[in-house]
């Protein structure tokens, strides 16, 4: 496929461009050079999608993943927070006290305030 290409170009500037001696003389060069028989070095070009893609796909997962450990974290500091005893007041506190002094093992709504 390289090779028609190649003998193509060169045949159409030896035809379009007869008068330019410049030109021709470059063409020489050309027409020395032979394309290779791979277009690619497809285990060269594996190696490197490979990378790439690696690379793409962190880039990808990182936002999502870190905007997934604070939702995580935030859900278990709402159950953590949701399932704590309510702190006391310092009346509250005494309060209670009293009571427990007293002997009274009911907790009041009341006392909690």
């Amino acid at each position: 496929m390289l090779e028609r290409i190649h003998d193509a170009v060169i045949e159409h500037l030896q035809t379009k461009h007869t008068h330019n001696k410049e030109l021709l003389d470059l063409l020489e060069v050309v027409k020395k050079w032979t394309p290779p028989t791979e277009l690619l070095n497809w285990d060269k070009c594996m190696e490197e999608l490979w990378a790439a893609m690696k690379q793409t796909g962190f880039n990808q997962y990182r936002p999502w993943h870190c905007s997934f450990l604070k939702c995580a974290a935030d859900e278990n500091e709402d159950l953590f927070t949701s399932q704590r005893e309510p702190r006391l007041t310092a009346g509250a506190a005494e309060a209670l006290h009293r009571r427990k002094r007293a002997g009274g093992h009911e907790l009041n709504a009341e006392a909690l305030k």
